[in-house]
């Protein structure tokens, strides 16, 4: 993993969920987001559930001609960033092949020399097959498999039987959730082309 730090200046002023990672500088915008106000109970159950509204970003409204110009600009970043990650990949996988070419999982060292080192973490993804896991359920007991350690279930939520709850069954099943707001994500579609 490599982590590049920027300058304090470069960090964005909508995320301030964690203020004391933004020091004040003066290169720096005011802050333009706030928090819808909670009463003192409702602040307390938000915190108790983990559970606080997505910020809401106070600013003016664009013009069409900022807004155009700030989705061509959105564009041409995103097509500058899968690039980017496309040739840091192969980078990488080259570097990786040259520097480890007998690499094992977890982490891999190589000495690059003046006291660098260069350090590879190989992933393995292991998943459950259900079926086989079915068909295998007396002999691997039997063969002194402990099932319960080896398997970990994990309650997941049926995000379309949640639903189709009634308003007062979700306001109860809620106390049972963690509800935490992704990052919006944006798509531009090209209109389709008519002639062909």
């Amino acid at each position: 993993m490599i982590i590049f730090a920027f300058p304090m200046k470069y960090y964005p002023d909508w995320y301030p969920q964690f203020p004391e990672l933004y020091p004040p500088d003066e290169n720096r915008l005011p802050s333009r987001v706030s928090r819808p106000k909670l009463g003192a109970e409702e602040e307390k159950k938000a915190v108790r559930s983990k559970r606080l509204a997505m910020p809401t970003i106070e600013e003016p409204a664009l013009t069409l001609e900022e807004a155009s110009a700030l989705l061509m600009q959105w564009q041409a970043l995103q097509a500058e960033l899968t690039r980017v990650k496309n040739n840091e990949l192969l980078l990488r996988q080259r570097l990786f092949r040259h520097f480890f070419p007998v690499a094992k999982e977890g982490t891999n060292h190589h000495n690059l020399g003046h006291g660098y080192k260069l350090d590879a973490v190989v992933p393995y993804t292991r998943e459950v097959d259900a079926d086989a896991l079915l068909g295998l359920s007396n002999e691997l007991p039997a063969a002194g498999v402990d099932l319960d350690a080896l398997i970990k279930y994990k309650p997941s939520l049926v995000t379309s039987a949640y639903r189709d709850l009634t308003d007062v069954q979700q306001k109860l099943f809620d106390r049972c959730l963690t509800i935490k707001p992704g990052s919006p994500t944006l798509k531009l579609v090209a209109p389709k082309d008519e002639g062909g």
